[in-house]
């Protein structure tokens, strides 16, 4: 094994310990923005939810059931 100094050691670690902490920090800026979408889709999930379940017994919504007469014969 050729004899290698010790300052090319250190070059060496330093650059790939900085390489190893450049992937950490961008893998967590990724996580970091993935959770804010999913909050933020989250919240506007539950918005339109709420929306729905508001036009359920409305007139005239896409949601109103009240022309429903037979249940029975919707299959799942």
């Amino acid at each position: 094994m050729p004899k290698v100094s010790l300052r090319k050691r250190l070059i060496d670690g330093a650059y790939a310990y900085a390489q190893r902490l450049q992937a950490w920090r961008k893998r967590e800026r990724d996580r970091r923005e993935r959770r804010e979408e999913e909050v933020v889709l989250g919240k506007v999930g539950d918005e339109h939810w709420q929306e729905l379940v508001e036009d359920v017994g409305r007139p005239g919504s896409p949601m109103d059931i009240s022309d429903v007469s037979d249940v029975s014969s919707i299959s799942s």
